[in-house]
């Protein structure tokens, strides 16, 4: 693979290159997560606080608190859909370089070595695992990540439909 006249790029540096943007997505993950975890939480504190706790004197009407509310599930949609993107993202860095590995047999065992012996998309036989692996292998960080923005748009929906100041 040539990208100027006089450069080569071997596969180990594709490989290399491959694997970074894959941990640096991951990176982002983590990132656009607590940001999004942060953001999500400050607003639905403060929409309880304004709508149910420390109700004004003239409350705010039901329009307001709908908008609230809408923007508060957006927000989340949008957590939501940067999940699925990175998620996305990372398996394609990870399939590329799956695929580039299986080429050669030194790349091979970079590739596993860096992933700590395992090939990433290796599926647990079901049927021979007891039920605890399965479990463990479900909860990942995306899916605890899910169950947080849906716990989230539920809150925003009891928000959206609880009576001001009850």
């Amino acid at each position: 693979m040539k990208f100027c006249e006089n450069e080569e790029i071997s596969k180990i540096d594709v490989l290399k290159l491959l694997m970074e943007r894959s941990h640096a997505e991951a990176q982002l993950f983590w990132q656009r997560n607590n940001f999004m975890f942060i953001t999500s939480t400050a607003l639905l504190g403060a929409a309880f606080y304004y709508f149910f706790i420390n109700v004004p004197k003239n409350p705010p009407s039901n329009e307001i608190k709908t908008v609230v509310s809408i923007s508060g599930i957006y927000v989340a949609f949008v957590w939501f859909s940067f999940n699925k993107v990175g998620r996305r993202m990372n398996h394609v860095y990870m399939q590329d370089a799956k695929n580039l590995s299986n080429e050669d047999e030194l790349l091979s065992e970079i590739f596993r070595n860096s992933l700590g012996g395992k090939m990433p998309s290796e599926s647990v036989e079901a049927k021979n695992e007891p039920l605890i692996h399965k479990i463990n292998n479900f909860w990942s960080a995306t899916m605890i990540n899910y169950i947080f923005i849906f716990g989230f748009i539920a809150a925003w929906l009891y928000v959206l439909f609880r009576p001001i100041g009850s």
